[in-house]
């Protein structure tokens, strides 16, 4: 056999090799195509595979979409069946100060602190609109968006971060407006501007934060 011959053999069986190498690893990335578009098909109409919270699902709707991109579960983070056979959550993965907690523990790159004016000094925020400087394409899919409606530090509700300057698809409490969008539950909101102004009765007293997992 030529050394060609012998060559093309042996780099044949390395793709092959490397073919499921690359499998591998891509299994393991995380996708924020995958978590985008799971939020769009579930966000009005949760999936049913999963227990339903009702008026407390942001959390658990957050925790179903990064798992959905591929945030791998851990010992605090998780799903499991109750004895009905519903797939309840941990603390972590349905509450959103204990989810807030656990991805800070994941070393998560906070994007942004902001309330409805803005302040100054020690504990200074910007002050939010509807396409903020702080929030990027690069950031959607991968970002939690937090809501403490009373500025105690507990995070009090939670939302995905999916478009970035696009135009809200919920025109009855936005508006004909464009922004920076998010989807949550309870209530059931798809691609709504992120600061939620419109249709939060407590924005003078509202802190917002956003993380963005380390994937």
């Amino acid at each position: 056999m030529s050394f060609t011959k012998t060559a093309i053999k042996w780099k044949v069986l390395l793709c092959g090799m490397g073919i499921t190498i690359c499998m591998s690893s891509s299994a393991m990335a995380y996708s924020r195509t995958a978590a985008i578009n799971y939020s769009d098909q579930y966000a009005m109409s949760p999936n049913p595979s999963y227990e339903y919270y009702a008026g407390n699902d942001c959390a658990n709707f957050v925790s179903q979409c990064f798992y959905t991109g591929g945030l791998n579960k851990s010992g605090t983070w998780y799903t499991y069946y109750n004895s009905d056979g519903e797939m309840c959550g941990t603390s972590a993965w349905v509450n959103a100060d204990a989810l807030k907690n656990y991805v800070k523990g994941l070393n998560a790159t906070r994007l942004g602190n902001w309330s409805k004016y803005g302040t100054s000094g020690q504990y200074s925020t910007y002050a939010y609109v509807n396409n903020s400087a702080n929030l990027t394409s690069a950031n959607t899919g991968k970002t939690v968006v937090f809501y403490d409606w009373t500025g105690d530090g507990e995070m009090d509700h939670s939302s995905i971060f999916v478009a970035n300057n696009a135009k809200t698809y919920n025109t009855d409490a936005d508006g004909n407006v464009t922004g920076d969008l998010i989807s949550q539950h309870s209530n059931n909101r798809r691609r709504v501007i992120w600061n939620r102004d419109k249709a939060n009765r407590q924005r003078n007293t509202t802190r917002i934060y956003a993380f963005e997992l380390p994937v």
